[in-house]
């Protein structure tokens, strides 16, 4: 009697052991055809790289220039925010902190 009742639970046991890996395995499945076919069909799971396309530039420093100034005009504050602008632009010329002098080039990133 209770080895029946051991083998019933062995059965239930690798039933839902089966019926897990089987559903684990369809979630994945789905999950890479449907990033495949977004990525075939031109999508991106990430839209906001793709709206425009990030150039460099040479920018002679004029009188007057500051790092916000030149955010505000060359950033664009839908893919980026000003700070974080600023700090690529830091990060590219080796800039310690938001100083720029009249006359120096820097490369500015913008975009397309």
């Amino acid at each position: 009697m209770k080895r029946a009742a051991i083998r019933t639970n062995d059965k239930r046991y690798t039933f839902r052991r089966f019926f897990f890996l089987l559903l684990t395995l369809t979630i994945l499945i789905v999950f890479f055809m449907s990033r495949a076919l977004l990525t075939k069909a031109g999508g991106s799971a990430d839209t906001s790289a793709d709206t425009a396309a990030k150039k460099y530039m040479s920018y002679e420093v004029q009188a007057g220039d500051t790092l916000w100034d030149l955010a505000a005009e060359y950033n664009d504050f839908s893919l980026q925010d000003s700070s974080a602008y600023i700090d690529e632009v830091r990060s590219m010329n080796h800039l310690c902190g938001c100083e720029i002098h009249t006359g120096e080039y820097i490369v500015l990133p913008y975009f397309d």
